[in-house]
């Protein structure tokens, strides 16, 4: 496995990227990020948007690239019923929590639902709707949200990136 720094200006770049194709196919009224790693990306294009309805389902699937089963571990913070809704998260790696966040959020009623991630990699069981960049699989990335939290656990693990 090969490991990747995404800086912070890469970050915003693959956000506004990510807008832009979503802007042009799909009005949303409201965004749920996939926390913890949903959560910037979330913002940055409540941000672009104007959307300020913007509220979290926490998954844990990941002991920082260690895979475990995914599961919600936080219910969502706002009320989706009848509307528009992006679901946003960093990264479609396995695509186990993007798949349990959108079939729970499928059950909350609603009108239209969307899902975006910033990378996609493409041996994912499902691929995102929208998404700035698809990755090969033996990348990991480390974003600029997680470099400590990483590095520490590679470090543990005698890997110096």
């Amino acid at each position: 496995m090969k490991f990747m720094k995404v800086s912070w200006n890469r970050t915003e770049k693959y956000c506004i990227m990510l807008y832009d194709k979503i802007n042009k196919n799909f009005k949303f009224d409201c965004i749920v990020a996939i926390s913890r790693g949903g959560l910037i990306p979330a913002r940055i294009i409540s941000d672009l948007s104007y959307i300020r309805d913007i509220g979290n389902l926490r998954i844990e699937s990941y002991d920082v690239y260690n895979k475990k089963e995914a599961k919600i571990t936080q219910d969502i913070s706002i009320d989706i019923k009848n509307k528009n809704v992006l679901l946003v998260d960093d990264i479609a790696d396995s695509g186990d929590s993007l798949i349990l966040a959108k079939n729970y959020l499928l059950k909350n009623s609603p009108k239209n639902l969307m899902t975006a991630t910033l990378h996609y990699k493409v041996t994912s069981k499902i691929r995102p709707d929208f998404f700035a960049e698809e990755i090969d699989a033996d990348t990991w990335l480390i974003y600029p949200w997680e470099k400590r939290e990483t590095a520490r656990k590679l470090k543990e693990e005698g890997i110096e990136i």
